[in-house]
């Protein structure tokens, strides 16, 4: 993702989450998915994925990152 590659990116983070949904790294994954969706463009695709952060990980600093860039799009 920082060097721009930001489709291997979300393959990654997404092989991450589907295999390994419980791993402590999952929510970062998440957070991960969606800006590589933002920086594609995808803004709604990415919108959707932060929404579900604070559901499957509440009262965490990643719900509230997420919340925070959920904020931020509005």
């Amino acid at each position: 993702e920082a060097q721009g590659k930001h489709e291997a990116a979300l393959q990654n983070y997404r092989r991450l989450v589907d295999e390994f949904g419980d791993h402590f790294l999952a929510p970062q994954a998440h957070l991960g998915i969606g800006r590589c969706l933002q920086m594609q463009g995808k803004n709604r695709e990415a919108a959707e994925v932060y929404q579900k952060i604070p559901l499957l990980y509440p009262e965490t600093a990643w719900a509230q990152t997420a919340q925070q860039l959920l904020g931020q799009k509005k």
